[in-house]
């Protein structure tokens, strides 16, 4: 149970920035990545001392991050590149790998090409380091995203 929870948390907290109020296509994750995502999931957690209880939060509501001091607010940029690049859906340079990302965890997607426009827009940001530039990717990806992850 406890890694069903943790692979939903990772899920969550990754693609958090996709929920928005606009009208969107509902996805849902391939059920055979939850394994993967969970041993990233604990790794990261571990690695970067982020709180679980936090990603929990996000997990639940995207806005929990507005209500955070600065150091969560860092922990939570930490464990969201970590989980991105441990997972191979992003490079060590911060930019994320659209195809990969496409092909395994948006299979079901019908437009894949203006989700693929997005993806390719939103990783057009640069930034001072890998956990900046993963960011502006996550904050553009859920301001333009066509698709909203449901579980």
């Amino acid at each position: 149970m406890i890694q069903y929870f943790l692979s939903i948390l990772f899920i969550c907290a990754g693609f958090l920035t996709i929920a928005t109020c606009v009208k969107k296509t509902e996805v849902h994750f391939p059920p055979e990545k939850l394994g993967m995502i969970f041993e990233v999931t604990a790794k990261c957690i571990a690695e970067t001392g982020v709180q679980p209880d936090i990603v929990f939060q996000l997990s639940k509501n995207s806005q929990e991050l507005k209500n955070k001091d600065e150091k969560e607010k860092k922990d939570i940029h930490k464990f969201l590149a970590c989980s991105f690049q441990k997972s191979g859906y992003s490079k060590k340079n911060g930019h994320v790998k659209t195809d990969k990302i496409i092909a395994e965890l948006f299979p079901d997607v019908t437009d894949k090409e203006t989700l693929r426009r997005v993806f390719q827009e939103c990783d057009n940001n640069n930034g001072t380091s890998p956990i900046e530039i993963l960011t502006k990717f996550l904050v553009c990806f859920k301001e333009k995203s066509p698709v909203k992850v449901v579980l």
